[in-house]
């Protein structure tokens, strides 16, 4: 049993050892032939982050914040554009009796705009479709 164990860690090691370059050397690559502004994607993976948080006024506020930093840098950045139509909905939807009627009506009109957006750029996309939904 402690043979069986100890050749269980060295299998990991060694597998280990060998995927870490090759995960450093993908990561690499991909930097290379990435296109979008890297502030705008620090901003929109500051808004995912904060979909693990608590549920909160601030949190959504926040969240809201980081996409529209995302979409100033990048305005067709159709991730930005889905983050926050989705962050806008969940707002509306979790603090509706917090939310004042003009409040309301301006994010309905907002995720209406983002989700045009999204349909036009990617049609028949995930995204696009759970927006419609």
């Amino acid at each position: 049993m402690v043979d069986l164990f100890a050749l269980q860690d060295k299998v990991t090691q060694r597998v280990s050892v060998s995927i870490g370059p090759a995960m450093i050397v993908s990561s690499a690559r991909a930097s290379e032939t990435r296109k979008g502004n890297l502030r705008a994607e620090d901003a929109v993976l500051r808004a995912k982050a904060l979909e693990l948080q608590p549920v909160s006024m601030e949190n959504f506020k926040k969240m809201q914040d980081f996409y529209r930093q995302a979409l100033k840098l990048e305005p067709e950045n159709v991730i930005a554009q889905y983050g926050l139509a989705v962050a806008l909905g969940r707002w509306r939807g979790n603090f509706v009796s917090k939310l004042s009627a003009e409040q309301l009506l301006t994010a309905e009109r907002e995720i209406q705009a983002l989700t045009a957006s999204v349909v036009q750029s990617e049609p028949d996309s995930p995204r696009s479709r759970s927006l419609l939904a």
